[in-house]
C-alpha cells in the first residue's frame, strides 16, 4: 500500500465523503458517480459579515452577563443565544460544477494522490477518466476529462432561496435568511461563469470555467469588492489574451510546491501502515487549507457543505478548542510557514480585538469572542463558551509555543509580545483579589460543561480558566526573558503567584472547580487542559494526580463524547507514556468518526457504540489532533526537555521519524527497531541547552558524538553550538 495514497469506491454519493484538493485559497471536493461527477467549490474569504445591530442590544456586555448569573435570570441567559440566532454572518457556500456524461463513464474508484495533490477517478482498468487539482500558485483548479466530447459542464450555484435544514443539526441553518439576490449565470465565448451579490454592500463572488485545450478546463472562484469589478473580471477571463498555464506546466510547478512541503520531515510506521496513511492524509489536508499568504482554516476549511444548507455553525472561527486544536500539529512536522496562517491572521486584527474588548468587557488589552466571523467579529452563542476571556489566553500561549520552535525573533517581538502582552493585560484587568489575597475571575466557566444553563457559571475559579492562566503568565514570563525585560517579568511574577491551586479530589482527581466534580461523560475535557495540551501537570510530580483523573474520565465512560474527545484522550494518554491507551483511543475515532474520505465527522454515524451522538457534522480540527496525537507518542519536546518514543504501543515494533522539530529550533530523527532504538540525530539551528532523556536505555551504545553522554545515566545535558549535531547509533 502506498502511504501516500487515499482510495475510495465508486460512486461517491454525498459531499463529505468526496476527494478533496485544496490550495489555501481555493478548494474542491470531487464525488459522483459515472454518470454525473461533482466537483464542489469553496473559497476561504468568502463571508456574510452582517451582525444586524446586536452589538447594539443592551445585553451585549459583560456586565450584563454578570447581571443574569447573579440574579438567576435564565430568560436574559436564553436570550443571548437568540441574539446569536439574529446575526446573519457566515462562511459562504459557493456551488459546484457538474459534469454530465452522454454514455456513462465506467468509473471504479476515485483515488487521491497526497504526494502530488492530485485527485483523479479511474476504470476498472486503473486508466484516469477525470483528474483535478488546486493548483499551488493559488490560481484555481485544473480539470482534465479523458473523454471530453462525451460530457457537458455546468456551474450549478447555491440555492440561496432554499429553506434547507438538517433534522440532526440544529446548528445547520439555511441559506434563504440571507436575503441574496438571484445570481447572474451565462455562457459568453470561451466563458462560462456565475456572479453572485452576497450581503449588503459590494461584494461579489464570481465562478469562471473556462476551456483552455480540448480536454482541460480552468475553474476559478474570485471574491471582489465592488458591483463594477464582476464585468471587469469576466472580461479579462474571457479576452483572447487570457492565458492560464497548460496542464502540464501548472502541475509540474505545483508538484514542486507539494515536494519542498514533504521534505519538511518524514515518518514510517511500519506495522502500522493504515495509521502511517491517516497521519500522511491529516498533513495533506493541513498544506491544503493552510498556507502563509491566506486566512487561517475555519472549522472546515475550504470545503464548506455542498448540502443545501449554510455550513455547521457557520463554519465560523471557534477559539474554545477548535482553532487551537487545527494549529496544534504542524510545530512537531515543521509546517511552520504553513502554521503562520493563524498567527498572521490574529495580528493583522489587533485592533479589531481592542475594540471589542473595549466595548464588551469594558477593559483594556486584548480578548477575542470565542466565536468569530473572518473579519474577526464576534457572533456569541451560549456565553460560558463564546464568551468566555480565557479562550484569548490559550491563543497567547500558542503564539509563543511557535517562538519556542522556531526561535523566530521577529515573530517574537512583532507577534508573540504584542499579542500575548495584549491578553495578559486583559486578563490581569479582570482578575480581582479574594479575602485570602488569591485571584478569582468575575465568572468562571470550563467549556461546555452545563451546555447553555446557569449552572455552567461555576462557582470558583474552574480548573480551564485557571490552567489557561497559569500558563499564560509563565509563558509572558519566558518571553519577558527573551526580550530583558526585568519589569515585565516582575510583573507577571507577582500576578502568577497570586493565583490559587488547582481543584483537586483525591479520588477523581483535576475538578471542573473547587466545588464541583465531573459527574457524567462529557464531550469537552476542558477540566483537564492542565495535563494536555498545557502540560502544566507531569507524571514525575503530579503522577497520583493524572492517574486519578484519567481514572474518572474511564469511569465515566464515552457516552456523551464525540468526535474530538478521542483523540483528545489519546493525546493525554500519549503525554503520560502509556502507549497502548493511546493507540486504543486512536483506533475507536479511526473506526468511528471518520469519513471514507479520511473527514472527521463528529459523531458516532456508524453506530459502532462509542457514542451516544450520532449525527455526522464534518469539521477539521481532530483531523489535526490525531496527527498531534502520533507525533506526541513518538516524540516529546517540552520544558527544554526531549523524549525520544515515550509512548509507543506493542504493536509498533519498527518505526522511524526524520527532521522533526522540537523546541529551541532543533531538528530530530531517531529510529527503533524491533522495539530498541537504534538511531537518534539531533541537529542545531541555533545554540542551544537540551536535557535529553537517555534515548540508549534499552540497548548498548555503539557511539556516540557526546562521549560524556553515560549510559547509566537516565539524563544527559547536551549543549549544541549553531549546526551542531548530536548523534548516537
Amino acid at each position: 500500500m502506498n502511504a501516500k495514497k487515499w482510495k475510495i469506491t465508486a460512486p461517491i454519493t454525498r459531499w463529505d465523503e468526496a476527494v478533496p484538493v485544496g490550495n489555501g485559497l481555493i478548494g474542491g471536493l470531487l464525488w459522483g458517480d459515472g454518470r454525473k461527477l461533482k466537483l464542489s467549490l469553496d473559497r476561504c474569504d468568502l463571508w456574510d459579515e452582517r451582525t444586524n445591530g446586536i452589538y447594539e442590544h443592551p445585553d451585549w456586555s459583560y456586565r450584563a452577563l454578570q447581571e443574569i448569573v447573579a440574579t438567576g435570570d435564565e430568560a436574559r441567559l436564553a436570550l443571548q443565544d437568540e441574539l446569536y440566532e439574529r446575526i446573519t454572518a457566515t462562511k459562504l457556500p459557493v456551488g459546484r460544477i457538474e459534469i454530465d456524461f452522454s454514455v456513462p463513464e465506467a468509473l471504479q474508484t476515485f483515488e487521491l494522490d497526497m504526494e502530488h495533490a492530485i485527485a483523479w477517478g479511474a476504470d476498472a482498468t486503473g486508466a484516469r477518466r477525470i483528474e483535478c487539482f488546486a493548483a499551488a500558485d493559488q490560481s484555481g483548479i485544473y480539470l482534465k476529462l479523458a473523454a471530453p466530447q462525451a460530457a457537458t459542464l455546468h456551474i450549478v450555484p447555491p440555492d440561496y432561496d432554499s429553506t434547507k435544514t438538517l433534522d440532526d443539526q440544529q446548528f445547520v441553518k439555511s441559506p434563504a435568511g440571507l436575503g441574496y439576490p438571484a445570481g447572474q449565470l451565462k455562457t459568453t465565448g470561451r466563458l462560462m461563469y456565475y456572479v453572485q451579490q452576497c450581503g449588503d454592500g459590494g461584494l461579489h463572488y464570481v465562478i469562471l470555467v473556462r476551456k483552455i485545450a480540448g480536454d482541460v478546463w480552468f475553474i476559478s472562484v474570485e471574491r471582489v469588492d465592488s458591483a463594477s469589478e464582476p464585468a471587469a473580471l469576466i472580461t479579462r477571463f474571457n479576452d483572447d489574451g487570457f492565458t492560464a498555464a497548460d496542464w502540464e506546466s501548472a502541475l509540474s510547478l505545483h508538484t514542486q510546491w507539494w515536494r519542498n512541503f514533504w521534505n519538511h520531515s518524514g515518518i514510517s510506521l511500519d506495522d502500522d501502515p493504515e495509521m502511517e496513511r491517516f497521519y500522511h492524509l491529516n498533513r495533506y489536508l493541513f498544506g491544503s487549507v493552510s498556507r502563509q499568504n491566506t486566512p487561517p482554516a475555519s472549522l472546515q476549511g475550504l470545503w464548506t457543505a455542498d448540502e443545501g444548507t449554510l455550513p455547521p455553525w457557520r463554519g465560523d472561527y471557534h477559539h474554545d478548542l477548535n482553532t487551537q486544536l487545527t494549529y496544534c500539529g504542524y510545530l512537531t512536522c515543521g509546517d511552520f510557514s504553513c502554521g503562520e496562517s493563524f498567527f498572521n491572521h490574529l495580528s493583522s486584527q489587533l485592533e479589531i480585538y481592542r475594540e471589542f474588548t473595549r466595548r464588551y468587557y469594558d477593559s483594556p488589552g486584548i480578548g477575542l469572542a470565542g466565536t468569530c466571523t473572518l473579519g474577526g467579529q464576534a457572533l456569541g452563542g451560549w456565553p460560558q463558551y463564546s464568551m468566555s476571556p480565557t479562550n484569548s489566553a490559550w491563543l497567547a500561549i500558542m503564539f509563543v509555543q511557535h517562538v519556542r520552535y522556531t526561535g523566530d525573533e521577529e515573530f517574537l517581538r512583532h507577534k508573540a509580545w504584542p499579542f500575548a502582552h495584549g491578553v495578559g493585560e486583559f486578563i490581569e484587568h479582570l482578575l480581582y483579589e479574594d479575602d485570602n489575597g488569591r485571584y478569582r475571575l468575575p465568572l468562571s466557566t470550563s467549556p461546555e460543561i452545563h451546555d447553555n444553563r446557569l449552572e455552567a457559571f461555576l462557582g470558583g475559579f474552574s480548573n480551564y480558566d485557571l490552567a489557561l492562566i497559569r500558563k499564560l503568565f509563565l509563558e509572558l514570563i519566558y518571553l519577558a526573558e527573551q526580550l530583558d525585560d526585568q519589569a515585565e517579568k516582575n510583573r507577571w511574577q507577582a500576578h502568577l503567584a497570586k493565583l490559587p491551586d488547582f481543584a483537586v479530589d483525591p479520588e477523581k482527581g483535576l475538578m471542573p472547580c473547587p466545588n464541583e466534580n465531573l459527574m457524567e461523560s462529557h464531550r469537552h475535557h476542558s477540566h483537564l487542559l492542565a495535563i494536555w495540551p498545557l502540560r502544566l501537570l507531569n507524571m514525575t510530580d503530579d503522577g497520583e494526580v493524572i492517574a486519578a483523573s484519567l481514572r474518572h474520565l474511564d469511569r465515566l465512560g464515552s457516552g456523551y463524547w464525540v468526535g474530538f474527545s478521542y483523540p483528545w484522550a489519546a493525546a493525554m494518554a500519549a503525554y503520560c507514556g502509556r502507549g497502548e491507551r493511546a493507540l486504543k483511543f486512536l483506533q475507536h475515532f479511526c473506526d468511528g468518526f471518520l469519513s471514507r474520505n479520511g473527514f472527521h465527522l463528529n459523531g458516532d454515524f456508524k453506530d459502532l457504540g462509542y457514542s451516544w451522538v450520532k449525527y455526522r457534522p464534518f469539521t477539521l480540527e481532530t483531523n489535526f489532533l490525531a496527527q498531534q496525537v502520533i507525533q506526541e507518542m513518538l516524540l516529546q519536546t517540552h520544558a527544554g526537555t526531549i523524549r525520544i518514543f515515550p509512548a509507543v504501543p506493542n504493536s509498533w515494533r519498527t518505526v522511524s521519524f526524520v527532521n522533526w522539530r522540537g523546541e529551541g529550533g532543533v531538528k530530530i530523527s531517531a529510529s527503533l527497531a524491533d522495539h530498541r532504538i537504534t538511531a537518534v540525530r539531533i541537529a542545531a539551528t541555533k545554540p542551544v541547552s537540551l536535557q535529553i532523556v537517555n534515548p540508549c536505555r534499552n540497548i548498548e551504545l555503539l557511539s556516540c558524538s557526546h562521549p560524556h553522554c553515560d549510559p547509566s545515566q537516565n539524563i544527559w545535558s547536551v549543549h549544541l553550538k549553531e549546526g551542531e549535531e548530536f548523534m548516537c547509533v
